[in-house]
């Protein structure tokens, strides 16, 4: 049962018939959200990380819904999905990479000992708006 719950997941993100908007149309949007000069290496450099993205035919289906967009609205695009088959560990390695980094230590973590003293709004305020922490 959840093999086929998984199955449908997947789907959902790129089938417009099942649900309102594809995951092609976000990729789309916000690669369009971006400096005219850096499109092109993103259309070109779609890179999937993470589980959903090893459901059964994600990777095609994602650049075809993609190239459809592009095919229609900007012709002479090109679009590359890169579906590493390691993907599924992808998110933990470059989290082992980032928390590798001294930047990191400086600046990105949440103590302990922070978290004892402000609890879940220190955590909040740390990610989602920096700029007023104390």
């Amino acid at each position: 049962s959840s093999g086929i719950n998984a199955e449908y997941g997947g789907k959902v993100l790129l089938d417009k018939d099942l649900g309102e908007t594809t995951f092609a149309n976000f990729v789309y949007e916000g690669i369009m959200s971006t400096s005219v000069h850096c499109r092109r290496d993103l259309f070109t450099n779609i890179i999937l990380s993470g589980g959903t993205t090893l459901t059964s035919g994600f990777p095609d289906a994602l650049k075809n819904g993609i190239t459809n967009i592009v095919d229609n609205r900007h012709r002479g695009k090109m679009c590359k999905v890169i579906a590493a088959p390691e993907r599924s560990y992808s998110p933990w390695i470059g989290g082992s990479i980032l928390a590798s980094l001294s930047c990191f230590m400086n600046s990105l973590i949440v103590t302990k000992q922070m978290y004892e003293e402000s609890g879940n709004i220190r955590v909040q305020r740390f990610f989602i708006n920096p700029e007023k922490m104390d």
